[in-house]
């Protein structure tokens, strides 16, 4: 191969050293975009800095979490209002906002807040649950019904909006369909005590008293021994009594009148198991404390009266 002359070498040098001075300027041009964003160079690892609206909106957010936790509703208000000024768009800082105003007892401004926050974020399931929560709440069964349909249709496996849209079908007196989206939303979660809770009552409302009995038990499984809430207690001697089971009713009556708030009802159901299982006295004895707490109770007045004429025809066939 021929040999480059040195004169040649020599032109071809001076040449790149002319083009020099465009290159830097290039090579400035390329780095100036990065440097003025707050870093240096395209691979370096300093993150942008955050804007100040968005820096602000999460100091104030921050503020009103904590007059949350306070429960001091007015001024966590406040904090989320200013906070909004600075980034409306920011879903978390308005579903904050709407709590706020819902423990203020601002009901209509709370949910025309998070119909708001809807239109923004649609697909939040969590955001529709809690539209349908409100709804309900209202006694806006439209809203809370088309809501719930929603969040549903976003996230199928979400339990605790199964067990709102039972809740709702009872409002809407459709108990079956309740007791399928109560099953429903055991299936996702089966020891979950506030579903189980439900399914009892609606199944003592229904006169299903075995099977509430049985929602019942696995209910109490839930708790450590000893620790059953006095409504557990109340529900199970109801049932006991309904199905016939009156040393069981007894039992369970006489726990909920001993550790929760007797009551006239509470009374006269015990009475009624102590004289269905052959216990006149003991019957008596819990009419009597039920005419103490309210002397003109109906169903009390009437299961005396029925005790004493048993007990007159027990006397005259001796």
């Amino acid at each position: 191969m021929p040999r480059r002359s040195e004169r040649t070498i020599s032109i071809d040098a001076c040449s790149w050293c002319l083009r020099l001075p465009s290159r830097c300027a290039m090579l400035i041009l390329m780095v100036l975009p990065w440097s003025v964003a707050g870093c240096r160079w395209p691979f370096c690892s300093v993150r942008d800095p955050v804007p100040f609206q968005v820096a602000r909106c999460r100091e104030l957010t921050n503020e009103g979490e904590k007059a949350l936790d306070k429960e001091a509703w007015d001024d966590a208000a406040r904090y989320f209002e200013e906070a909004l000024s600075h980034s409306p768009h920011d879903i978390d800082t308005r579903r904050l906002y709407v709590e706020a105003l819902w423990n203020q007892g601002e009901r209509t401004r709370s949910i025309q807040a998070l119909r708001e926050t809807v239109e923004l974020d649609p697909d939040n399931a969590q955001l529709r649950l809690r539209l349908a929560e409100m709804g309900y709440a209202t006694g806006d069964m439209r809203t809370a019904s088309h809501e719930i349909r929603e969040a549903l249709e976003i996230k199928p496996k979400n339990q605790a909006a199964w067990t709102l849209r039972g809740l709702i079908f009872e409002a809407l007196n459709s108990p079956e369909q309740a007791l399928a989206d109560y099953h429903r939303a055991l299936q996702l979660d089966p020891t979950n005590q506030r579903t189980l809770f439900l399914l009892a009552e609606l199944h003592y409302r229904m006169n299903r008293h075995h099977s509430a009995l049985a929602s019942l038990h696995l209910l109490s499984d839930t708790y450590p021994p000893g620790e059953q809430p006095i409504r557990l207690y109340e529900l199970e001697g109801l049932n006991y009594l309904a199905s016939g089971q009156y040393g069981k009713a007894s039992r369970s009556l006489t726990i909920a009148l001993q550790q929760g708030e007797p009551s006239p009802f509470l009374w006269q159901s015990l009475a009624r198991a102590e004289f269905m299982r052959g216990e006149p006295m003991a019957a008596e004895r819990a009419l009597q404390a039920s005419l103490a707490m309210q002397p003109d109770h109906p169903a009390s007045l009437e299961l005396l009266q029925q005790i004493r004429i048993t007990q007159a025809q027990a006397r005259e066939f001796r």
